[in-house]
């Protein structure tokens, strides 16, 4: 159920703006299933639209799907099963991969609302783990156990198939896959080496890459990719042993991404398509370490070139969202365009207990909920609400002209903008008006 409230509220908006603003900044607890406790939000779409993750059972959790046109939907387990987790989602939020757990062990599941929950099939599906998706593709990355765990693809859900290629200095250790690029063919993850787990990046070419670790540092492990696979995400321990969020490129190599000391810790699980903006979890320091006394408070953090690192409650205070009785605990997920943000966080009402949900933060500027709403009486750009011939006046018009309000479709006829004009547009424009809102 989706909750609409202001200020002890759920969805809560950022400061109203004019006619001509983009919309303001709006965060959305995504709600529980009826009689239970909360749930946790895992991942977004790239079109920034749906939200994947896990809600509260009496038997452990139950794999979710979140719009908010549709609220929170259970995808339930595979036969046999007791619980399920919701783990990642495609480009267009119409597919949800994650695992069902029983009494034999966890098996990986791919979902869409055509097919419902089936299994994977591998060498030992009971012991398949997934971890991301591919935005354009049915690629899906994670772990098989093949004798040792063993960084894996899938595609449509059929058998695993190790990553292959040159091991380089990884040898024959465990290896698992943590995300990929838009099309599936650069994989990230971390891999054993003689001295610990390193991040690695994968090409079917090149095979695997030995991304290093921070300065000081001896693990380290890579959990997103840019939509193009040049940019990397994650966390490497340092001197002291404490991990600390990086990105990587080739050119830069693995640079952390705060050196505060306001933070223990933190690690980037996600980045925008452009690899521009991260975000992730962080451990904000009681004190002035180090050395440092006491437990960190755990948040979320959103780091880019222009405003650096900030932890996500003063990501809200700067949108003019009111924190109080709340906290944003991370941010596991990103879209494409870096605007739409997806996590775990907790809250109080005053009738009621803390308590923990999952969370979409869409900040200003974010693509409009219902994108086929582009027009508005007389045909003139603008939301009002609802699909008509006002939409379509608006659509053609702003094609024509190479509006990027109309640049809302990505090879495939995926969500999504690429700075063309084309039939993907088209596509994307005529399926949302008759798939109506997501």
């Amino acid at each position: 159920m989706r909750h609409l409230h202001t200020m002890a509220g759920l969805a809560i908006t950022g400061a109203a703006c004019s006619v001509c603003c983009a919309d303001p900044t709006t965060l959305t607890f995504i709600g529980k299933l009826p009689g239970q406790t909360g749930s946790r939000g895992m991942a977004v779409s790239a079109d920034g639209y749906v939200v994947a993750g896990t809600a509260a059972t009496a038997e452990g959790g139950v794999a979710i799907r979140w719009a908010l046109a549709a609220g929170m939907v259970s995808l339930g387990v595979l036969p046999g099963d007791v619980n399920s987790e919701g783990i990642c989602i495609s480009g267009d939020g119409r597919r949800i991969s994650g695992r069902s757990n029983g009494l034999m062990g966890s098996r990986a599941f791919m979902w869409s609302s055509q097919g419902g929950m089936t299994a994977f099939t591998g060498n030992d599906p009971f012991h398949d783990y997934v971890s991301g998706f591919a935005a354009n593709t049915d690629v899906v990355v994670g772990e098989a156990l093949n004798l040792v765990p063993d960084a894996a693809r899938w595609l449509n859900g059929g058998a695993d198939a190790p990553l292959g290629g040159p091991v380089g200095g990884f040898g024959t250790g465990a290896r698992t896959a943590f995300a990929c690029s838009q099309d599936g063919s650069v994989v990230v993850g971390r891999a054993d080496t003689p001295t610990g787990y390193h991040a690695f990046r994968w090409t079917q070419a090149g095979g695997y890459q030995d991304l290093g670790v921070l300065a000081g540092g001896s693990l380290s492990s890579a959990y997103g990719v840019s939509r193009n696979g040049l940019v990397v995400v994650g966390s490497s321990t340092d001197a002291i042993g404490a991990e600390q969020a990086f990105k990587w490129t080739a050119g830069g190599g693995m640079q952390r991404l705060t050196t505060s000391v306001a933070y223990q810790g933190s690690i980037a699980l996600s980045t925008s398509a452009d690899g521009l903006t991260i975000v992730g979890i962080c451990y904000q320091a009681n004190n002035n370490g180090p050395p440092y006394t006491s437990p960190p408070n755990q948040t979320g953090f959103m780091w880019n070139n222009l405003l650096g690192f900030q932890n996500m409650n003063a990501v809200l205070v700067s949108n003019s969202i009111n924190t109080s009785g709340m906290s944003l605990l991370d941010a596991r997920s990103i879209s494409d365009d870096g605007k739409v943000i997806a996590g775990t966080g907790s809250y109080q009402t005053p009738n009621a207990p803390a308590h923990v949900e999952g969370y979409m933060l869409r900040l200003a500027g974010a693509r409009p909920l219902c994108p086929a709403d582009m027009g508005v009486q007389g045909g003139s750009a603008g939301h009002d609400g609802l699909l008509d011939n006002n939409d379509f006046v608006a659509f053609i018009n702003l094609f024509f002209v190479q509006d990027s309000r109309a640049d809302i479709g990505v090879q495939g006829g995926l969500h999504g903008s690429d700075n063309h004009w084309d039939n993907n547009d088209f596509v994307v424009f005529i399926s949302d008006f008759f798939m109506g809102c997501p």
